[in-house]
């Protein structure tokens, strides 16, 4: 809605979107969430099991228990594989290793 209380985008998810963030905003489809535009359109498909908001071109989305980044066309840039992943900011975040990984990389 806008702030002259007109429908921009109509409800049509199960759950609200969740704030615009870099012009997208995160919804939820049968259980999966993905982003909508500020137009309404999909621009990343509802697959995910949880998302948090882009920041810095990138959102998290959480993929059969680990963490991976889209970017905003939908492009998995950073694979999955972080049990937990926060927003950037200055061109990082924190990301948390599985406790048995014997490797980090940077």
């Amino acid at each position: 809605m806008n702030k002259s209380q007109e429908w921009v985008i109509p409800p049509a998810y199960e759950t609200e979107a969740r704030g615009f963030h870099e012009g997208h905003a995160a919804v939820e489809v049968d259980g999966k969430c993905g982003f909508i535009n500020t137009e309404g359109d999909v621009v990343v498909e509802p697959r995910y099991d949880h998302v948090w908001p882009f920041s810095e071109g990138l959102a998290a989305v959480l993929v059969d228990g680990v963490w991976g980044f889209v970017n905003a066309t939908g492009d998995m840039v950073i694979e999955p594989r972080f049990v937990g992943a926060w927003a950037f900011h200055e061109g990082r975040c924190a990301a948390r290793i599985p406790p048995d990984s014997a490797t980090r990389s940077s």
